[in-house]
């Protein structure tokens, strides 16, 4: 697996730009240690501010000698929630890079409950802008059902799972299968704002570390994300820029960005099944090339002058691609998959009726002139519509949701939000009138208001 690829991968799981709340949960010996401690030695390697490990089950002496880095403070005594608090807050005065608790169950506040703990931890990273990593032991009631992967569910009665931004669970088929000849740890990534599914890794359990990621199967929005080995590695043309053509050779997930395409002689029709899928060509001249049937979905094309027909790129789908910069102000949108797409300063003309599914979900229009635009019945789920003059009815747009929709600057002054779900909406400078109790479930949760 190329070094690009495993490092973005490895960072689904967890990096050190990640925010809020994540829980890796398991039932024992899955591996929620081992993982939490190489997450811990990954992020103590890149950052110098403090992380502190609360561990509540080992020694002090013996996980020293699983952490690499002399930025990391161990706990190891029994602890209650307020004397956790008072600790990050404390540290956080001189820098606090992360916080990991191994595990929730052993923190004695025997009279709160799972979900009033986690709450309390929620409002703590916030406060501090500190990511915390829960470990949580899972219940052996899941061990009940013939397929025994945790699911969302196992969680849900016991927390309110829209306080958790990441929620990943570990599995172990060699644990109940002992005839299993592998023993890799699968990482389940049940819940994050992105892809959603499996990855399976070779974990070193002695020394705490993911050694290597096997393969992966994820999705998001219907986008599906899975190991391929590249044909050929490109070894010549990385970094020398002397190979004679780029024909017939598999260039997904490949960095073309720091490479002189003019002397690889570079043709999106040439490439192994006109496949730019996760290419990064930002900053390329590619304004005489002819993308017609190539795949660009999650490609990043930004400032490359390129001249791309959303109606004759593959499948019309520009779906979480990188077109930021370009020139799109001719462009023709109906029909095409815009989901995940960056168009800011595009001057492209959206009409959210006409595009494939009615769908801007996390589409950044930023700087579009959507004055005229109709949302009725649109998704606008996470879509950043900051300086666009889009005038929204929160009644009218699908299921009446604004979460993480960045609204900042438009006029919402007449705008009705009963019964609208706007947790982590961008409403600053919007003149809303907002009524705590009648929007949904009179939840504000990290609303910019």
């Amino acid at each position: 697996m190329e070094k690009n690829e495993e490092k973005y991968i490895s960072n689904l799981i967890f990096n050190k730009e990640d925010k809020g709340l994540t829980i890796i949960a398991s039932r024992p010996a899955m591996g929620k240690s081992s993982l939490g401690i190489g997450i811990i030695n990954k992020i103590s390697s890149e950052v110098k501010d403090k992380i502190l490990y609360f561990n509540l089950e080992s020694s002090k002496e013996t996980l020293s000698k699983k952490i690499n880095e002399n930025n990391v403070e161990i706990i190891t005594t029994p602890i209650k929630i307020e004397e956790i608090e008072s600790k990050c807050k404390e540290v956080s005065k001189s820098g606090l890079a992360l916080v990991v608790i191994d595990y929730l169950q052993l923190i004695k506040n025997m009279e709160l409950s799972s979900n009033d703990i986690i709450n309390r931890l929620n409002r703590l990273s916030s406060e501090l802008d500190t990511p915390i990593i829960i470990l949580w032991q899972l219940s052996r009631k899941l061990e009940e059902r013939v397929n025994k992967r945790p699911i969302l569910l196992d969680l849900k009665e016991k927390i309110n799972i829209e306080d958790v931004n990441k929620i990943i669970f570990l599995y172990r088929e060699k644990y109940y299968n002992k005839d299993y000849k592998l023993n890799n740890m699968e990482v389940i990534i049940a819940k994050r704002n992105g892809f959603l599914g499996s990855i399976i890794c070779n974990i070193d359990y002695e020394n705490n570390c993911l050694i290597e990621i096997k393969n992966y199967s994820l999705e998001r929005n219907n986008t599906k994300l899975s190991r391929i080995d590249t044909i050929t590695k490109l070894l010549n043309c990385y970094g020398e820029n002397n190979i004679n053509g780029i024909n017939d050779l598999d260039l997904e997930k490949f960095d073309l960005s720091g490479i002189d395409i003019k002397k690889t002689k570079f043709d999106p029709q040439k490439v192994k099944n006109k496949n730019l899928y996760y290419c990064d060509l930002q900053d390329q001249d590619l304004s005489s090339f002819d993308f017609t049937g190539v795949n660009i979905i999650f490609a990043n094309l930004k400032n490359t002058n390129a001249n791309i027909d959303p109606q004759k790129v593959k499948n019309k789908d520009l779906s979480n691609s990188n077109l930021e910069g370009l020139d799109l102000s001719n462009a023709d949108f109906t029909g095409v998959n815009i989901r995940s797409a960056n168009l800011k300063n595009t001057y492209a003309h959206i009409n959210p009726q006409k595009v494939k599914d009615k769908d801007l979900s996390n589409s950044n229009l930023e700087g579009l002139d959507l004055s005229n635009a109709d949302f009725t019945d649109v998704n606008i789920e996470e879509a950043k519509l900051e300086n666009t003059n889009a005038h929204i009815n929160p009644q009218k747009v699908k299921d009446k949701n604004l979460s993480e929709t960045d609204l900042e600057g438009l006029d919402l002054s007449n705008a009705d939000f009963t019964g609208v779900k706007i947790i982590y909406a961008n409403l600053k400078n919007t003149n809303a009138y907002v009524d705590p109790q009648k929007v949904k479930n009179k939840n504000l949760y990290d609303a910019n208001l």
